[in-house]
């Protein structure tokens, strides 16, 4: 009896530490990384947190998510803002929400420019729930239009502006939260959605994707992308102008923990990635321990050789868990989950 229960408890964490192995892999904790440099990089403070950034090109600014997600821990909840980062002025941020009445902790934005005018949305956690804040770019400000929430909003992570009062929305899980959501992200199930809102009501738009991060689309706006962050994919979809319907057209798996996605002005798609994902979790909890940061530029082509190229890539000790990579010229902006500040390098334009 004693021998088959000791058999039985060897047999029990073996298989443990096979789950252990595959989860670590998975997670890509096993890579060696070899660091590519991009350039000279200017370390701008005063946007903490700087999770997201959209550029606003034909004024030559850049609107920066920022949130102090650890001095909300270490402190209380403070307010979170959306900074107008001057590209004709590096260094030079402006705060644009200070005047904003509610709770607020912006996450993804997306920028529509269209002839009813210019708009900002962003994702917004506060202490009662999850939405959508709407801000009017108006006499060089931010003015605040509409706040939109909904059960559909579960888990909002990034978001996709496609008219005045249209989006798509990422839910990054399809659990509420306990160990259903920590299940989703260890085992890796696709349990995430896209949602739509086309100005009346929401819709699930897509469904299985596992950790549905960052959103964007082509400039013709007929393809739409997902990052799939735990499985390190990138999920392309068929985008119904008229309906906002969405079917999806194939995958390329890129190894990496994929976050928020920048088109470029030639449709070429530039992604921040985490590629150790643990490691990711570790720095979360402690600022003391670095996480890699890497940029990838993505060619939308899927049968492109290559479709992917590392542009850059950091051991963390510049900037950890970058989130955001967006091109200006010979610069590139690289945004972080939660360093107190972000980069911004010159670069080769012709790398």
């Amino acid at each position: 009896m004693l021998k088959a229960v000791i058999v039985t408890l060897a047999v029990f964490a073996l298989l443990a530490g096979l789950g252990v192995s595959y989860l670590m892999q998975r997670a890509g904790e096993y890579k060696i990384l070899e660091p590519v440099a991009v350039g000279k990089c200017l370390q701008v403070t005063g946007a903490p947190g700087a999770e997201d950034i959209a550029l606003f090109r034909r004024h030559r600014l850049a609107f920066i998510s920022s949130d102090d997600r650890r001095g909300a821990a270490a402190e209380g909840r403070q307010q979170g803002a959306i900074f107008a980062y001057d590209l004709e002025t590096p260094g030079s941020l402006r705060n644009l929400t200070s005047e904003f009445s509610g709770e607020f902790h912006p996450h993804g934005i997306s920028l529509y420019e269209g002839d009813e005018g210019v708009f900002l949305f962003v994702v917004n956690h506060t202490s009662s729930g999850h939405g959508v804040e709407i801000f009017e770019w108006s006499n060089s400000s931010l003015v605040h239009r509409e706040s939109i929430s909904d059960d559909l909003l579960l888990s909002p992570n990034d978001v996709l502006a496609v008219g005045p009062r249209q989006f798509y929305a990422t839910n990054d899980h399809g659990s509420r939260g306990g160990l259903s959501r920590a299940l989703e992200d260890y085992l890796q199930r696709p349990a995430a959605t896209v949602v739509y809102y086309d100005g009346s009501g929401f819709e699930v738009a897509a469904r299985g994707i596992a950790f549905a991060n960052g959103i964007n689309i082509s400039n013709d706006g007929r393809e739409l992308y997902v990052a799939a962050t735990t499985r390190g994919r990138l999920h392309f979809f068929v985008r119904d102008l008229a309906t906002g319907a969405l079917e999806e057209n194939g995958a390329l798996d890129l190894g990496t923990g994929l976050d928020n996605i920048t088109i470029d002005r030639y449709g070429m798609l530039w992604m921040a990635a985490h590629p150790k994902l643990m490691t990711f979790v570790s720095h979360a909890k402690d600022a003391a321990k670095h996480s890699p940061s890497e940029v990838l530029w993505v060619d939308p082509d899927q049968n492109a050789d290559p479709p992917v190229r590392t542009v850059f890539l950091s051991l963390g000790e510049d900037l950890s868990g970058a989130s955001v990579a967006v091109p200006w010229g010979s610069r590139l902006l690289v945004g972080s989950v939660f360093e107190p500040h972000f980069l911004d390098c010159e670069r080769d334009p012709d790398a």
